[in-house]
């Protein structure tokens, strides 16, 4: 363990069970993290709950405590309300609660948040979250706002995500309508993801930070790569629905040296080795 974790503590992590954060605790145990209990904190996105934010890490306070949010809500048909509660309300609150306490706080956003956040609610609460960190010198000296690419593995990804609706299709055999495709994304590894997230948190650096392996693929080419790879090419639909305006046709992010040790995988290779797993799972039910 490095000696930048010398004086830490505690980690007191926010949304434990989701896919993110019990990645991050596989891929280091070395820690002491606390997992707090949804019962504990599903109030405190309202403002009144300042005062109990504070006493309950008032404990723990110092250098040596870091609160890592992973707790969100990601789909897009969720209300309103919902996602501004628990993606922008609650990290704003423990952030201001814990003001005076020298507590390092950890959120996440999406890279999207660059391109896209007049799309939906989620991609815009996670703006409205960055743009509060960022604003505020001192806040972004005590705040890393990591924002991630789309994440795969560990479980079966959600049917309104573009790989859960390829998956849909492919293990019953449905037609799949998109975009021609041009779209560029970046698809990770969520254990490669917590491996890099790690090696920030060590690295000590603040503000916002773009977590990036820096080879995006297109949707097109992800949709024939799996298509083709389980025998079921004829179910696509290319160009079946409208292009869309508000998307990233052009930007390559780049890696960043916060992180440079972590290796990311090949993604459609890796995906599709994914894919072999959940549909020998899905098999197995049958």
């Amino acid at each position: 363990m490095s000696k930048v974790w010398d004086d830490y503590v505690v980690i007191h992590v926010i949304g434990a069970n989701g896919l993110l954060a019990s990645s991050i605790f596989s891929a280091n145990k070395e820690f002491n993290l606390n997992q707090i209990d949804r019962a504990t904190y599903e109030n405190w996105w309202q403002r009144s709950s300042i005062k109990e934010i504070r006493s309950f890490f008032s404990s723990s306070h110092g250098s040596g405590t870091i609160i890592l949010i992973a707790a969100g809500v990601l789909d897009p048909k969720a209300s309103e309300e919902e996602h501004l509660r628990v993606n922008y309300s609650l990290p704003q609150n423990i952030i201001s609660a814990t003001e005076d306490l020298g507590i390092r706080v950890v959120t996440f956003g999406t890279v999207s948040e660059h391109f896209q956040s007049q799309v939906n609610t989620y991609i815009r609460s996670k703006k409205m979250l960055a743009d509060y960190i960022l604003s505020d010198a001192v806040i972004s000296k005590r705040v890393t706002h990591i924002r991630l690419h789309t994440l795969y593995g560990g479980r079966a990804p959600h049917e309104f995500m573009f790989l859960g609706r390829i998956l849909h299709s492919i293990s019953l055999q449905l037609p799949f309508e998109m975009t021609n495709g041009n779209q560029l994304r970046e698809y990770h590894d969520v254990y490669d993801v917590a491996l890099a997230i790690w090696e920030i948190l060590e690295s000590g650096a603040m503000g916002a930070i773009d977590l990036s392996h820096g080879a995006p693929i297109t949707l097109k080419n992800l949709a024939e790569y799996l298509f083709n790879r389980f025998d079921c090419a004829g179910l696509l639909r290319l160009g079946a629905l409208e292009e869309p305006v508000s998307e990233n046709y052009e930007t390559i992010f780049r890696p960043h040296y916060f992180y440079a040790k972590t290796e990311f995988r090949f993604s459609l290779p890796a995906i599709g080795d994914y894919f072999d797993n959940l549909l020998s799972e899905r098999k197995s039910f049958l």
